[in-house]
């Protein structure tokens, strides 16, 4: 159903369907080692160990949601591979967007919200080549709540997370979805160092002049998000006046505040 949607002017995808895994990220990685080609894809309709970022985990029961990992072998410098997490969430907010009408905004780096929950965590993990720094292949995950689960959200989630419909979704939502994001997402991987994606990055941004907690070591510090540049990096004022440029990092934000 995926296949005929697909354009023919960016990345060849190659699809594979499972119903259950632990984790799309860890399958494509094993594939990856197998010597898989750049577009492998694998599609579950089920998680049991979805991953997230700083070690979290990403809620994925059956036909709930749009669960894939995507392999990547990018000819790039390691300090560039943020940009294939930027392109992604621009590439998903667009491809949710052009399915459904629903506006969704982008957390800084890699959340995306649609009604003042979080909807689609995306997680770019990397292999790194030792001899020369760069990346040996680079595993692309994204996680979209489509439709409520059955038994609702878990206890730790139910003021986070949310899902794109209020009701139960059809599999032609989640194939339209999933084919709009990887045309949209292969056209700007393919030209990854033009940055294109960035304008539309900024103004989906759901941050920038926001007041937002930086979550360092040593706990939480207010501040203002002034900017978010070209190289994604997050410019923040905090109230003793001083500047940060964080490259990576955590920021959270008050519901209600966009």
């Amino acid at each position: 159903a995926i296949l005929p949607l697909l354009r023919s002017d960016g990345l060849t995808w190659s699809i594979q369907h499972l119903s259950n895994v632990g984790s799309t990220n860890d399958t494509i990685r094993q594939l990856a080692e197998q010597c898989a080609p750049e577009g492998t894809v694998v599609i579950a309709e089920e998680q049991t160990n979805g991953k997230g970022r700083m070690n979290r985990t990403f809620y994925s029961p059956k036909h709930a949601g749009i669960y894939m990992s995507l392999l990547l072998r990018p000819k790039i410098p390691l300090q560039q591979a943020t940009f294939i997490t930027t392109a992604a969430a621009v590439a998903a907010a667009q491809a949710i967007q052009s399915v459904t009408d629903a506006k969704v905004g982008i957390k800084w780096v890699n959340d995306l919200y649609y009604n003042n929950r979080k909807i689609c965590g995306i997680l770019t993990e990397a292999a790194i080549d030792i001899e020369d720094g760069g990346l040996r292949y680079a595993i692309l995950g994204i996680g979209i709540n489509i439709s409520p689960p059955q038994d609702g959200f878990p206890e730790n989630l139910r003021t986070i997370a949310g899902s794109l419909l209020q009701q139960p979704g059809t599999n032609n939502i989640r194939v339209k979805i999933i084919a709009a994001f990887l045309n949209r997402f292969g056209s700007y991987y393919s030209h990854l160092s033009d940055k294109t994606f960035m304008s539309e990055y900024r103004a989906r941004s759901i941050v920038l002049g926001k007041q937002v907690q930086v979550l360092l070591k040593d706990g939480p510090n207010p501040a203002l998000v002034t900017d978010i540049d070209d190289h994604a990096n997050l410019h923040v004022q905090y109230a003793d006046g001083s500047n940060q440029v964080l490259a990576s990092g955590e920021i959270s934000i008050r519901l209600g505040e966009f």
